[in-house]
């Protein structure tokens, strides 16, 4: 690069290129700025689901554990009263 005019033509221009440049990165700032809330809005929206997703998981594992405990709870019945009609009124009679 050649240096051409006089120190002060020379300072002129430094000085406007850095005003143009402080400007670029002010703009490129803001942008960043802007990115970054669009950035922390999608991830709270991707950890509200994610939450959501968690407690229905949940709430279906609840579910099951209570439908095996009441088909438990049947199995047992259904024994005990095949477990009296196989032991035959001998048995039962000497239970009462």
């Amino acid at each position: 690069m050649a240096r051409s005019g006089t120190p002060g033509e020379r300072l002129a221009r430094v000085e406007e290129w850095q005003e143009g440049h402080e400007e670029l990165c002010t703009q490129r700032q803001v942008a960043m700025g802007r990115e970054i809330r669009e950035l922390k809005d999608s991830v709270g929206g991707l950890t509200k689901g994610a939450w959501g997703i968690i407690l229905a998981l949940l709430a279906w594992t609840a579910a099951q554990v209570y439908e095996g405990m009441k088909a438990d709870a049947r199995m047992r019945a259904t024994a005990a009263v095949i477990a009296q009609h196989q032991a035959g009124p001998r048995e039962q009679a000497t239970r009462e």
